[in-house]
Order: structure tokens, then sequence, then C-alpha cells
């Protein structure tokens, strides 16, 4: 028989002011994110939903290769994944192009 378990990641997310919020999550740094620089308002230097949206698909191909090596005992001595998205203006609608996120992966392994 099969147990699924029930995972949870509680995200609570503040409006600072303007264009900035404070992302939180229990047992975890504060994270500031707001609109990227691109957009009208937006601010420079900061985290921005973009960004967390292309490094959570980064960062969990990344994971999983590792763990599927790890299952397979194939020793992974090195792993870079660069990422990218690529999506319309918000005031581009319909859109005229759809988004469109891209995955490069460098790594290297043990014979």
């Amino acid at each position: 028989m099969t147990v699924f378990k029930d995972h949870r990641f509680p995200v609570a997310v503040h409006w600072v002011g303007e264009r900035l919020t404070l992302a939180s999550a229990p047992g975890k740094a504060d994270l500031q994110v707001a609109t990227p620089p691109e957009f009208h308002g937006g601010i420079a230097g900061v985290w921005n939903p973009e960004d967390l949206l292309v490094a959570s698909t980064a960062a969990c191909f990344a994971v999983t290769l590792a763990a599927v090596a790890e299952r397979r005992h194939l020793p992974l001595r090195d792993l870079d994944v660069n990422e990218w998205l690529s999506h319309p203006s918000p005031f581009d609608l319909p859109p005229r192009r759809p988004f469109f996120a891209c995955h490069t992966v460098g790594r290297s392994m043990d014979a």
C-alpha cells in the first residue's frame, strides 16, 4: 500500500510599501521581493517574483538530478544549472509571445 506524505511549505508575504514586499517562512531568513526594474516602479538589486520562479525551477532540477545520481550510486562532482525566463510585458495583452524557460546544465561525473 502506498502512503502519501503531506508536505506543507507555509510562506507569508507582507507589503512594505510602493513595489516592495517581505517574504517570510518559519525558520528561514526573510527575503525582500520587489517588482523587477524592467517594469514601471521596479526596484533594482532586489529579488523579484520572476527571479524566484526561475531560481526555484533551476534549484529543483539540480537537486533532483543530484538525488537521482545518489540513488544510482553515480558520484556527482559538480553541477551548474543556468536558466533564464522570457515573457512578454504584462501590458501586452493579449501576449505576442509565450513564456519560455531554458535550462543549460554543466556537470561532471566520475566514470
